[in-house]
């Protein structure tokens, strides 16, 4: 252990705060206890890490908006929670700080580290990059300023950042530490209702409670229009473990018994992910879980009409979609905002279901999506890295 921080505690701080980053800092939080056990963490997380033994001083459940007209009406508690973090370190001192992905924060937070006067010299990891490819590549300077080394889970990444003179490593995406079904296809099916050879479409509304609220009705529907054209489908959702069951059932109220026997389905994303047929998904993580499954998969998003326009302006990228963007090219189809038709979106998926050879095809460039994220074992790689910092 490093002696200049000698004066610091026996504590990490870190900060998650999203439902995805919860689950990878709480491998990394597993992972850093085998090698410095004596030290506790505390930041913000949610229950993955809390189970992992970290001190939550703020859950992702309190930080969980979507979208530029979102995180302006909350700025008053962000405020808040950036004092009282700050608030936090001086208090214990921690050894180093560690932030993952969650950049509108994690940057801004890291920039007041920096000009604290007593927690200036903390070591700051960043775990997970913010996708400045996709939004901002003039950000790469300021964040080699601010950071001292950086974990990223995409290999093309590293040549961005290394070259804004930032130690940066690939440590292989953490997902394929976790993403794998529990139960054979057969058993999976069975629990549901839903015999082998019939179809079944998995429906993956996002984790944040906007998110479902704006996308759920959209996925219920399309559904509803796929059920014409294939009358014997099947689906179920994938519930956010953030988000109450009443959410979805009053959504779901609003479509009568037409879906009155789909299952709301919690800890079981992977398994709807793998033995569904076809995944209707969220933007995000989700996407790449799915790939990872190989299951063929299209995505469809919205978001406030204020942060589409803004948000179409800043991306700097032709796809979205996290398979298509690792793949380098469109492998599956993306349906944005006013293209997030139940429509539109009902035809692709129905193609998809009717067209053997498209789907295989689609399964094929999947297989090549998983090899490149790398192998398992990120969170040991990056507990290795945060070790060498403190």
């Amino acid at each position: 252990m490093n002696e200049s921080h000698a004066t610091a505690s026996d504590s990490i701080m870190i900060i998650a705060g999203e439902v995805s980053g919860d689950l990878h800092a709480s491998g990394l939080i597993k992972a850093f206890g085998e090698l410095e056990p004596n030290i506790r963490f505390f930041g913000v997380g949610g229950e993955r890490m809390k189970d992992a033994g970290c001190e939550n001083v703020y859950s992702v459940d309190d930080v969980a908006f979507v979208g530029f007209t979102e995180v302006i009406q909350h700025l008053p508690f962000i405020y808040r929670m950036r004092k009282t973090l700050l608030n936090e370190c001086l208090a214990k001192k921690p050894r180093a700080v560690v932030l993952v992905d969650y950049p509108g924060f994690n940057l801004n937070f890291a920039q007041k580290l920096r000009k604290h006067p007593l927690l200036k010299d903390t070591p700051v990891l960043y775990y997970i990059s913010p996708q400045v490819w996709a939004w901002h590549a003039s950000r790469i300077k300021k964040i080699a300023r601010l950071v001292d080394r950086l974990a990223v889970i995409f290999d093309f990444e590293v040549p961005l950042y290394r070259e804004a003179g930032l130690k940066t490593d690939f440590v292989g995406h953490p997902l394929l530490e976790v993403t794998a079904s529990s139960l054979t296809n057969e058993e999976f099916r069975h629990s549901l209702g839903a015999e082998l050879g019939i179809p079944l479409l998995g429906l993956l509304p996002g984790s944040r409670l906007q998110e479902i609220r704006r996308l759920l009705p959209v996925f219920l529907e399309t559904y509803l229009y796929l059920k014409k054209e294939i009358p014997d489908i099947k689906t179920a959702i994938a519930c956010s473990p953030a988000v109450e069951e009443s959410i979805y059932q009053d959504i779901m109220d609003h479509f009568g018994t037409a879906v009155d026997n789909i299952p709301l389905l919690y800890n079981q994303t992977a398994d709807l992910q793998a033995h569904s047929d076809v995944v209707l998904v969220a933007s995000g993580t989700a996407t790449l879980e799915t790939a990872i499954l190989g299951t063929p998969l299209v995505m469809a998003y919205r978001v406030s009409p204020i942060t589409y326009l803004i948000g179409k302006k800043l991306v700097k990228i032709p796809h979205i979609a996290l398979v298509n963007v690792v793949a380098g090219k469109k492998i599956i189809p993306e349906f944005i905002q006013g293209q997030a038709t139940p429509d539109n979106i009902s035809e692709e998926l129905g193609n998809i279901l009717n067209d053997s050879n498209r789907c295989d095809s689609m399964k094929a460039d999947l297989e090549q999506v998983k090899e490149k994220l790398g192998s398992a074992g990120a969170s040991d790689n990056v507990a290795k890295i945060l070790q060498s910092m403190i």
